[in-house]
């Protein structure tokens, strides 16, 4: 009966240290993957960008300050038969006692 019970825990004992050792393999390949994974990646050029998708914004350079603004998102004023474009109120009232 002790012979039997030794025998079951060795046998546990060799289930556990295997399990252990296939848990430790599993990790270090997965490290491996991953740091070639890394590899392949830096060493490659960036991917390409679709041309479609750039976000370009007219800019225009405010008279009164010299700042560049976006058109789309400052303030303007018609002057002259033309559209002027200011970084904020306070250069389009000093653009407009300026000019008379």
């Amino acid at each position: 009966m002790i012979f039997g019970f030794f025998r079951f825990l060795l046998l546990a004992l060799l289930l556990f240290a295997g399990w252990t050792m296939l848990k430790v393999l599993f990790r270090i390949f997965g490290f491996f993957l991953q740091v070639r994974r890394a590899v392949r990646n830096a060493g490659g050029a960036a991917p390409a960008r679709d041309k479609g998708s750039r976000n370009v914004e007219e800019m225009a350079q405010d008279p009164n300050c010299g700042s560049y603004v976006s058109t789309s998102h400052s303030v303007s004023g018609n002057f002259r038969g033309g559209t002027v474009y200011f970084c904020s109120q306070k250069c389009l009232d000093e653009y407009r006692l300026k000019i008379g």
